[in-house]
Order: C-alpha cells, then sequence, then structure tokens
C-alpha cells in the first residue's frame, strides 16, 4: 500500500511538472521554438498549448486509475513501468505541440549586446 501513495503523489507530481512546462520558458521560446514574444498570446498558440495540456491531463488520470486498479492486485512494482509510460506519453505530447509550433518559428536577431565596463568588485575578495 504504501508503493501505491509513492507511485500516485509521483504521477501527480510528473503531471504537474509537464502541465507547467511551457509557462516555464521565455517568452520567445515556445515548446522549444523560438517564436516572437507575443506569440504565446494568438489563438493558434493558445490551440497548442491547450491539446498539449488535455493530453497531459488524460494520460495522467489514465495512470492515476491503473495504478489504483493494478496495485490492488498486488502488483505494486508496476507503477514504475506506469511512470514510464506517463512520460512517454508527455514527450510524444510534446512532440506534437512543437511539430504544431514550428510552422510560427521567427528567426532569432543576430544582434547581442553586452556591457562594456569593468565589473563591480567586492572589497576583500582580491585576497582569496
Amino acid at each position: 500500500m504504501e508503493l501505491t501513495i509513492l507511485w500516485t503523489a509521483l504521477v501527480l507530481l510528473i503531471g504537474a511538472l509537464e502541465y507547467a512546462m511551457p509557462d516555464l520558458t521565455r517568452r520567445d521560446i515556445f515548446f522549444s521554438v523560438t517564436v516572437v514574444p507575443e506569440f504565446r498570446e494568438t489563438p493558434q498558440a493558445r490551440r497548442i498549448l491547450a491539446s498539449y495540456r488535455r493530453g497531459i491531463v488524460i494520460v495522467t488520470l489514465i495512470t492515476l486509475v491503473l495504478i489504483g486498479a493494478l496495485s490492488r492486485k498486488g502488483t505494486e512494482f508496476i507503477g514504475a513501468a506506469l511512470l514510464m509510460l506517463e512520460l512517454v506519453a508527455g514527450v510524444g505530447f510534446f512532440v506534437k505541440a512543437h511539430r504544431q509550433t514550428i510552422a510560427y518559428m521567427s528567426v532569432p536577431s543576430g544582434a547581442r549586446e553586452a556591457s562594456l565596463e569593468p565589473q563591480p568588485r567586492m572589497a576583500g575578495l582580491g585576497l582569496l
């Protein structure tokens, strides 16, 4: 029974991280594709994101149901296989979203900026 709780917690954690992943990147990166920063507010981006998140939620729920059903039969270590299944399905949904986003790719600017001023030094660190 303790393993069932562990597998359930891991499935929920991975599902939550996969769900939140698109929001954890820079504004100009959307499913590993460079886009204009305003792209995230477009209907196309919302559609891609909604499709991705719907898939993640469905796979997470299916995995939870399977863990609950199979752990009662005494095969609690099946949770590891189901966890891997959830991860593989999450990668599949990410790849699908990535391929849909490629159509909206933008060329990144080649210009880079850097300050030519000397970096501030903290007093006393020169002794180290």
